[in-house]
């Protein structure tokens, strides 16, 4: 099982993020983060920026509830993590670089 998901916690804190695997701990997350507004509209902020989240597992106490991501967000979601990304300067010249 591998879907990307918006959680919502206990804390009312909103994650998107890959939910790799669920265990009766809670939910294995891959590459966590949050929306927040930028310049050009929003952007993708990791969640916990200076830890460590391999292999992380959100409690399920901790989960209030799971719903799918929206199409487009979730494509963006998709498209933010992949292996390759593609960045396009103002110019409209396209640069590849592996993350």
């Amino acid at each position: 099982m591998s879907s990307i998901k918006l959680i919502r916690t206990q804390s009312n804190e909103e994650i998107i993020a890959e939910i790799v695997e669920e265990t009766g701990e809670g939910y294995v997350l891959k590459n966590p983060c949050v929306l927040a507004p930028t310049e050009k509209g929003l952007g993708f902020f990791p969640w916990m920026p200076f830890g460590d989240l391999e292999g992380f597992v959100l409690p399920r106490s901790e989960v209030r509830y799971t719903v799918n991501l929206k199409n487009e967000l979730r494509n963006e979601y998709a498209n933010a993590f992949s292996k390759l990304a593609v960045r396009c300067s103002v110019s409209l010249t396209c640069n590849r670089f592996d993350m």
